[in-house]
């Protein structure tokens, strides 16, 4: 097992154990989302996205004689 891999793996697990826990305490103090009949309610901040409009189907080509 190579020391410097494994220093650098604890260190990544202890860092996302503080990053979880961050979170968790973040969620508790914030609260849960408002719900509106069942169904978290989400601010309509973002534009709507654009539809894809698929392009115009290809005529086929005629065959060509020689």
């Amino acid at each position: 097992m190579d020391v410097s891999t494994t220093s650098s793996d604890e260190a990544l697990k202890k860092r996302y154990a503080e990053l979880a826990e961050k979170t968790g305490m973040a969620i508790a103090n914030e609260g849960p989302p408002p719900n509106i009949n069942d169904q978290p309610v989400i601010p309509n901040s973002l534009p709507a996205l654009p539809r894809y409009e698929p392009p115009p189907p290809r005529r086929p080509q005629r065959l060509r004689h020689m």
